[in-house]
């Protein structure tokens, strides 16, 4: 224990760039060592950032991820006005499309940015150990409904089947369920073999559909699952290949780090940076074990993803949560990826809603912002890159810049 101690604080005075303590013939002897101060500490961060994400903007410093959509919707058209637009990473999701799509998506990507000269990085996205509904038919559920969480279905009109059934063991009668992003909850009222009995507690309407591929939550639970899934192991011999950065979603223990690290170097002699997904309960309470496992090696990040861990922690708290993530980020001078729903309506429709161009303002705090896929995304980074740029004279990371207003002149 004590030698990894050493070795995590070694590691943390090299990322300081710092002499610290260092062993000479058995014998550990200390050195003078230089302050921290504030703008070595941003020196730090900036460095760490680039390492993970590449190239700094030219005229920004947050830089922009874009998710890719499915390759029946993708084309070099559609790569060429992001770059222009401003996109400087994009995220791969490996939970859609197959092996020879991403291919031909990566491929693509790479191609547009060399011929116009701007540069990118790919993100490339493990699925996890993400729990879903997988009946074939959609239920239709109202308030005070009854229903059965199962891993095999007996009754078609009260079973809903779960895509990952060894984590129903994990969950206990009084303990909440949530379904499809916090849009159906249920409360468990017993429990058997492989089965959990639930009672729907809310409902968006009087009657409402829960559909096959919906997220399931369990965020009063203590779910032990593998958080490198044997399907995560296979996208990984394509991924440590062709990415540049990977994702480790749902992450939860510092082992998880450990396996994927080990999984990647067996599979590439290339150094590839990962991003570690907070997007549970345990995932949050557990960051600053996974800060300490993170920084052993670089390049190395965190993303707020916010859909998930939304649901896990409550909507009121996740203002709360996602600014306490902020400061552990940038007290270990780790870079932070703001993700999920940021422009949203924008991409959708076009037009942005007043609550998510807020939102936007906020996400210069972090180091990079993600943006999903949309019919509008092209319009939708403009915006973002705007707004990044004109709040970039206000703020950097979480403090206040203090820059003369306008309006001082009709003073």
């Amino acid at each position: 224990m004590l030698d990894n101690i050493r070795q995590v604080a070694d590691r943390i005075s090299d990322s300081l760039g710092i002499r610290g303590v260092r062993q000479k013939k058995a014998k550990r002897v200390s050195s003078k060592l230089k302050p921290l101060t504030l703008h070595s500490a941003e020196d730090i961060l900036s460095r760490h950032t680039r390492d993970l994400l590449g190239k700094k903007p030219f005229d920004r410093n947050v830089y922009i991820m874009v998710t890719t959509p499915l390759k029946v919707d993708f084309s070099p058209t559609w790569v060429r006005k992001a770059l222009r637009a401003g996109a400087n990473l994009f995220r791969v999701n490996c939970s859609h499309d197959a092996v020879a799509d991403w291919s031909e998506i990566i491929k693509t990507i790479r191609q547009m940015s060399s011929e116009l000269e701007i540069p990118c990085r790919i993100f490339m996205d493990l699925a996890g150990p993400k729990i879903r509904t997988a009946s074939p038919e959609p239920k239709k559920l109202s308030t005070g409904d009854f229903i059965s969480l199962v891993a095999e279905i007996h009754n078609k009109k009260k079973d809903v089947l779960c895509s990952l059934p060894e984590a129903l063991k994990f969950v206990m009668v009084g303990e909440r369920v949530v379904f499809d992003d916090g849009k159906i909850s249920a409360v468990v009222v017993g429990k058997d073999v492989n089965k959990v009995d639930l009672e729907i507690i809310r409902t968006p309407g009087p009657k409402v559909k829960l559909k096959r591929e919906k997220g399931i939550n369990f965020p009063d639970s203590l779910i032990s699952v593998s958080e490198v899934t044997e399907q995560d192991l296979r996208d990984l011999e394509f991924a440590a290949v062709h990415a540049d950065i990977i994702g480790l979603s749902f992450v939860q223990s510092p082992e998880a780090i450990r396996k994927i690290r080990r999984e990647i170097s067996a599979r590439t002699t290339r150094t590839l940076g990962i991003v570690l997904k907070i997007e549970t309960q345990a995932g949050f309470r557990e960051l600053p074990k996974l800060l300490f496992e993170a920084m052993r090696e670089y390049p190395a990040g965190v993303m707020i993803a916010r859909g998930d861990l939304g649901v896990e922690v409550g909507f009121e708290r996740m203002g709360e949560v996602q600014d306490e993530i902020l400061w552990l980020c940038e007290s270990a001078h780790v870079p932070v990826i703001w993700a999920t729903q940021v422009l949203e309506n924008q991409a959708k429709t076009g037009i942005p809603s007043r609550a998510e161009v807020t939102d936007a303002a906020s996400s210069v705090r972090a180091e990079c912002v993600m943006l999903n896929k949309g019919p509008f995304i092209d319009e939708t980074i403009r915006s973002l890159d705007d707004i990044l740029k004109r709040m970039e004279a206000h703020s950097h990371k979480k403090r206040s810049v203090y820059r003369k207003l306008k309006v001082a002149k009709l003073l």
